[in-house]
């Protein structure tokens, strides 16, 4: 009986040759063209280092790199121009130009513009005599400012009147933050929000109310707080019942009268009827 072994062979050889020949006609164009050359690798190359946040009004810079991609050299001399655009929207303003150094990179300063907050496009295109390239940054611009948040007073007593006011002015610039909407909140002592008040900044930048304390009040540290878009301000102030001092001045002279010219030497003593530490004080006249 023969063996089957090379007839095996010949069909598994069969086979391979199949698979070699529908892989060659497959890679083939069907039209006989020849395929198409491989798209050239832009010679510019352009890194970005910057801040993902702006502030609006505030300087900014990004630090941009060109390379040349056939050599790894840095590109000297080279053209950066920064542009600023909402963003998906291709509305593109310049914000500045630089050029490259020996080292191939620059430092783009720019002032970032007075623009909404939101999301923006940040472009930064290379130019040299090699090529050209862009790339497309997405950054946050906000706004940002400084609450000063007073009151007339430390300690108020039950019945009395806060007089609160606040002063808002921009970052960085410290220009008043005028005609923005702000809310003046009170809470008590136990958490309960007393007086919650929408105002409007006036052209300086301040908003002011009164908040008059009822009778019967629960004592302890009172929470105000000044909100003003994402930005607040806290300040913490006292109720509590207490007594002023009270208390009387003795007046005495080392003599029951004086002529013209004479000096005329007197003690002041305090005579209290609270606890309170008072020292005695010489005044001398003439």
């Amino acid at each position: 009986m023969r063996s089957s072994f090379p007839t095996y062979l010949r069909v598994v050889g069969a086979l391979f040759a199949a698979v070699a020949v529908v892989t060659v006609m497959g890679s083939q164009d069907p039209s006989g063209a020849a395929p198409a050359a491989r798209p050239e690798i832009n010679p510019i190359g352009v890194q970005v280092v910057g801040q993902g946040e702006l502030l609006v009004g505030a300087p900014a810079a990004v630090r941009v790199v060109l390379t040349d991609h056939r050599t790894g050299e840095p590109i000297e001399g080279g053209r950066v121009t920064v542009r600023l655009s909402p963003a998906d929207k291709n509305e593109y303003d310049t914000l500045a130009r630089s050029r490259t150094d020996a080292l191939g990179t620059t430092e783009a300063r720019f002032d970032v513009p007075e623009l909404e907050p939101g999301d923006y496009d940040l472009l930064i295109a290379g130019r040299s005599a090699a090529g050209s390239d862009e790339t497309v940054q997405r950054v946050r611009l906000v706004r940002r400012a400084q609450i000063l948040l007073t009151t007339d007073k430390p300690i108020y007593q039950p019945n009395q009147t806060m007089h609160i006011r606040a002063l808002a002015l921009r970052q960085p610039s410290l220009r008043a933050v005028a005609d923005a909407e702000a809310v003046i909140e009170v809470r008590d002592a136990k958490g309960n929000k007393v007086l919650k008040r929408p105002l409007r900044t006036n052209d300086y930048g301040i908003v002011a109310t009164d908040f008059v304390l009822a009778d019967e009040v629960n004592m302890g540290r009172y929470e105000i707080r000044c909100l003003l878009g994402s930005q607040e301000a806290q300040k913490t102030v006292t109720v509590e019942r207490y007594v002023l001092p009270k208390f009387d001045v003795e007046v005495s002279t080392q003599k029951q009268y004086y002529l013209p010219r004479e000096t005329v030497e007197a003690r002041c003593r305090p005579i209290t009827s609270t606890a309170c530490r008072c020292a005695g004080r010489r005044s001398r006249s003439r």
